[in-house]
């Protein structure tokens, strides 16, 4: 038999934690805007402690799914319910920490693009456009002997 309760108890904890997490997402797009990135460090180090937290929840969830018999989607996790209060329950968390997830994902992404239009306006180099070698313009002497001889290296 099912233990519906500790199922959706272990469901609102993992929401509750990737609401947290949306808000340190925020208050990091915010610090990144700012270029302040000694908040930046702590929001990601919020974030990490959230996400190992996260990582035992899924443990737990899981073990209690397997006691259960059930499988690990959501949508296969309610099929193997009856219907009543604890099915609606856990379908209203269900369906909120899908979307709470999927804005998580959408405020990361548009925090990754602030950061790389950042890192080339401030002159910076894209990890796809840097040279394989790791050398900037200013580094040709390197590149080609300590004169500078290009003609040398062909």
């Amino acid at each position: 038999m099912a233990d519906w309760n500790s199922l959706t108890e272990v469901h609102e904890k993992l929401l509750a934690l990737i609401e947290e997490m949306l808000g340190y997402e925020q208050e990091k797009r915010q610090a990144l805007l700012r270029d302040d990135t000694v908040r930046i460090e702590q929001m990601l180090q919020r974030q990490q402690a959230c996400a190992m937290q996260m990582e035992t929840l899924e443990r737990q969830r899981m073990m209690l799914q397997d006691a259960a018999g059930i499988p690990g989607t959501a949508e296969e996790l309610l099929a193997g319910m009856a219907e009543g209060p604890e099915k609606e329950k856990l379908a209203g968390v269900l369906g909120r920490l899908r979307a709470a997830a999927g804005e998580l994902r959408e405020l990361n992404k548009g925090d990754l693009e602030i950061a790389r239009t950042f890192l080339q306006i401030n002159g910076g180099i894209m990890p796809e456009a840097a040279p394989s070698r790791g050398l900037d313009t200013y580094q040709a002497a390197k590149r080609f002997g300590a004169d500078g001889g290009f003609e040398q290296k062909i």
